[in-house]
């Protein structure tokens, strides 16, 4: 997968923390993230330093600091728009 890319699972993560955001005013926790989208924990903090690395998402050592980037949340919202 290139970096510029997103496979199906991450682009509905990319929306949901988006949306978690939007609705509590700070990013889900990873075990959160981890269990909607099946992944192992080891697999999260691949996927999510990809995604960072990407610019698609920011987050910190911080715990709820994870954020959607509008370039990571407009391209997951196209991908899943074209999987209808």
């Amino acid at each position: 997968m290139s970096a510029g890319a997103l496979d199906a699972v991450e682009a509905r993560a990319l929306v949901a923390i988006a949306l978690y955001r939007r609705e509590h005013g700070e990013g889900p926790p990873w075990r959160l993230i981890a269990k909607v989208t099946g992944w192992s924990e080891d697999e999260l903090g691949v996927r999510m330093r990809r995604l960072r690395k990407a610019r698609f998402i920011w987050f910190s050592l911080e715990p709820g600091s994870v954020r959607v980037k509008s370039r990571g949340l407009k391209l997951a919202l196209g991908q899943l728009k074209d999987q209808r």
